[in-house]
């Protein structure tokens, strides 16, 4: 299950996982890698990645809290 991105703090750090029904925000895991909440609108998350240097802007309506009952359905069969 994924984060709900509107309970996000500036400053903190977050994974995205690119799914077939959208985005999903997580913790990081102990040691991995992740990208700097740099704002949260009312319409977009905004994430810095200073590994690469550039930040993204990720539309809330594409980031989801878990998956869709057809995806948790097909993932079971």
């Amino acid at each position: 299950m994924g984060l709900d991105p509107n309970g996000l703090q500036i400053g903190q750090t977050v994974t995205v996982q690119e799914m077939s029904y959208g985005m999903q925000i997580n913790l990081p895991e102990e040691g991995e890698a992740g990208l700097t909440v740099v704002e949260v609108s009312r319409e977009h998350l905004i994430l810095d990645d200073s590994a690469a240097g550039i930040r993204k802007s990720i539309p809330l309506y594409l980031i989801h809290k878990e998956a869709p009952a057809s995806v948790k359905s097909s993932e079971a069969a």
